[in-house]
């Protein structure tokens, strides 16, 4: 009885403080139906209206970013997410449909980055350490990292209790067509085969000058993952009409380390090469680093590659660079801007990119345009201009 008093003091605080809410439970469990039976666009007005009466719950955010992004609306939930983190106190409970929404958006370094965190950060939760390992394993092997896809593949399969699918190998094969300048013009195909760790790339090119075969190349690429690197060997061939330069002969050999600082995507390439031609031997190295930010990808080619001349008088070293970046689009299109200087007459570089004697010498720009169609095509379009001539490229990938 003595206590009698102070329960009806502390009732009245109960019940009107403002520190302490309670849940219309009745519209989360609607809400959450509407969700299950695919009614997400009534759950998506439900669960707004959820984060308007209690914008510190995060149970109205969490269904509120569920709900977007079953309707595919991502852009939306980008914004979502931007809204509740000026009204949650912790964001932990909702970064797995944030990194969700980063991933279809492509913005696959925030996203890797936000699963990473959400997994981390996460208490004990079998569920959403599922849901950010297998988020992580996607978003690795969207940016052509193997062994870490595998390795969180295998833990959300033991989160879990089953077994992870069987990973299958992997094609690309694409045609191409260029003109790289007046009376030029060729036409190549390239195929490769990706499983696991190891991905083969082979690739023919056949150029003609005046309407006649002019030159001809051969070139076979073999890459290897580890953590956190990537090893490669590469080797071309050139048969041509001109007895001065061909035939010539390539072996490269690229190191590329994989890093993720933060919420970009950092790999700084090493290339390295000796090329062999009937009058003069070549040895290049080339530094290319490759930086991936939201959405936007940019890199950087830096080649010396020194002539050793029959006559040693005549020996000489020649610079090059590239630059390039690229940004996805809505739509599946992806937008690039080109642009190169100095002397690229005899390096050939390792992106598949072939530089030979009717390469100019000095400075191009150029703008590119790929489109994605059905998941399984990719057409691109890539304009270059000199100071004297232009190039066109065009090619469409199959992938299966």
């Amino acid at each position: 009885m003595r206590y009698f008093w102070l329960i009806l003091l502390i009732i009245p605080c109960l019940l009107f403080s403002e520190d302490i809410v309670t849940l219309p439970f009745n519209l989360i469990s609607t809400a959450y139906n509407n969700m299950l039976t695919g009614n997400y666009e009534i759950a998506e007005k439900q669960y707004q209206q959820l984060t308007i009466l209690y914008p510190q719950e995060r149970s109205g955010w969490e269904g509120l970013l569920w709900s977007q992004n079953a309707q595919g609306k991502f852009h939306k939930s980008l914004k979502t997410f931007s809204n509740a983190k000026t009204k949650l106190p912790e964001l932990d409970g909702i970064y797995n449909y944030y990194a969700f929404a980063l991933y279809q958006q492509n913005r696959l370094p925030e996203a890797r980055y936000y699963y990473k965190q959400a997994l981390d950060n996460m208490p004990a939760n079998p569920l959403a350490n599922q849901v950010s390992c297998e988020g992580l394993a996607y978003t690795y092997l969207a940016l052509d990292n193997y062994p870490k896809a595998q390795k969180y593949f295998s833990k959300a399969a033991f989160i879990s209790g089953r077994q992870m699918s069987a990973i299958k190998p992997s094609f690309n094969s694409t045609v191409y067509y260029k003109v790289p300048g007046t009376e030029k013009n060729a036409y190549g195909f390239r195929q490769s085969a990706k499983y696991k760790c190891a991905e083969l790339k082979l690739n023919y090119e056949y150029f003609q000058l005046d309407n006649a075969f002019f030159r001809d190349l051969y070139k076979a690429d073999f890459t290897y993952q580890f953590i956190p690197l990537e090893v490669g060997i590469n080797g071309s061939y050139l048969s041509g009409e001109d007895a001065r330069v061909y035939p010539a002969w390539q072996l490269g050999m690229e190191l590329c380390p994989k890093l993720y600082p933060g919420k970009i995507v950092l790999n700084p390439e090493l290339f390295v090469s000796f090329s062999h031609y009937p009058r003069f031997d070549v040895q290049q190295i080339s530094l290319q680093p490759q930086v991936l930010w939201r959405d936007f990808y940019f890199s950087y080619a830096l080649h010396s590659a020194f002539m050793d001349n029959e006559p040693a008088e005549t020996d000489s070293v020649h610079f090059a660079q590239q630059f390039c970046l690229t940004k996805s689009l809505p739509y599946s299109f992806e937008l690039g801007f080109h642009y190169g200087a100095g002397n690229d007459t005899w390096i050939i570089d390792n992106s598949g990119v072939i530089i030979d004697t009717f390469n100019q010498n000095g400075s191009y720009y150029g703008i590119s345009l790929g489109k994605e169609f059905f998941k399984h095509l990719y057409l691109y379009g890539y304009y270059q201009k000199w100071d004297s001539e232009d190039l066109f490229y065009f090619s469409l990938s199959g992938y299966y």
